[in-house]
């Protein structure tokens, strides 16, 4: 199971510079943003609600990325939306040695989703079988013909 996977991730955090903010992910615990000298926003607290908070997605056995995601909840109250902010934190194999938080995005205001990519959930099947599949794509490269002048 993958949530035996990223236990050994327990409680450790990771940090990432993205344009004014600094976002710091503690797994299993909450996902956070924070200005030096500044604001500070709790953007979800994970709820480990095991049947709705942990799901695969992506095209398993596919090509293209497939991840785990969990949602954390209940985060600091958002004007924009009279809600609590939410953070969709996905989970991607990484062959490299340390988990790192690569991207953070807002795709809506107060809906966060941040990718974190970690060689922890590596040897679960559903992270093996799409790499293998990833791996048996041929692709071949033309050069481009040069454009007409017009």
């Amino acid at each position: 199971e993958v949530l035996s996977l990223l236990a050994g991730l327990d409680n450790t955090c990771r940090l990432r510079v993205q344009g004014w903010w600094t976002y710091e992910v503690c797994i299993g615990r909450h996902v956070r943003q924070f200005r030096e000298g500044g604001a500070s926003h709790t953007l979800g607290v994970y709820q480990n609600l095991q049947t709705d908070s942990a799901t695969f997605m992506g095209n398993p056995g596919g090509p293209g990325d497939v991840w785990f995601e969990q949602r954390y909840l209940q985060g600091d109250g958002c004007q924009e939306t009279s809600g609590p902010r939410e953070t969709l934190v996905r989970y991607m194999c990484s062959h490299h040695d340390q988990t790192l938080v690569t991207m953070v995005t807002e795709p809506s205001p107060c809906r966060y989703v941040v990718e974190v990519r970690t060689p922890a959930v590596c040897a679960h099947p559903f992270f093996r079988d799409n790499q293998a599949a990833a791996q048996a794509l041929n692709v071949h490269c033309y050069q481009a013909e040069p454009e007409p002048d017009g």
